[in-house]
């Protein structure tokens, strides 16, 4: 049985970051128990930090392409541009309970 099959709800979330509004916050009314966020271009070092709930401002997670986070109750989302090598970026959330 795959994985995704014991969730029964899915939401996603596009998040658009560019040099000039590069830090964006996704506050969730309800948690979820997987998340998965993805960039949607195929960009080579792109320095994206993300913070899970409260994450303080040195507790970030830096990821390339996508990372998943299972079996955690997630309630709000932040990412973050570090520095940027083009100037948009398109981020995909998939969030499921």
């Amino acid at each position: 049985m795959n994985r995704q099959m014991r969730y029964n709800e899915v939401k996603g979330i596009r998040v658009n970051l560019t040099t000039d509004d590069n830090d964006k916050v996704i506050s969730l009314e309800d948690s979820w128990e997987y998340i998965k966020v993805e960039e949607l271009q195929d960009l080579a070092k792109s320095n994206i930090a993300l913070y899970i709930n409260d994450a303080k401002e040195e507790d970030y997670i830096l990821f390339n392409r996508s990372i998943v986070f299972e079996e955690i109750e997630v309630k709000k989302v932040r990412v973050r541009l570090l520095n940027g090598l083009t100037d948009t970026y398109n981020i995909q959330l998939i969030l499921m309970r």
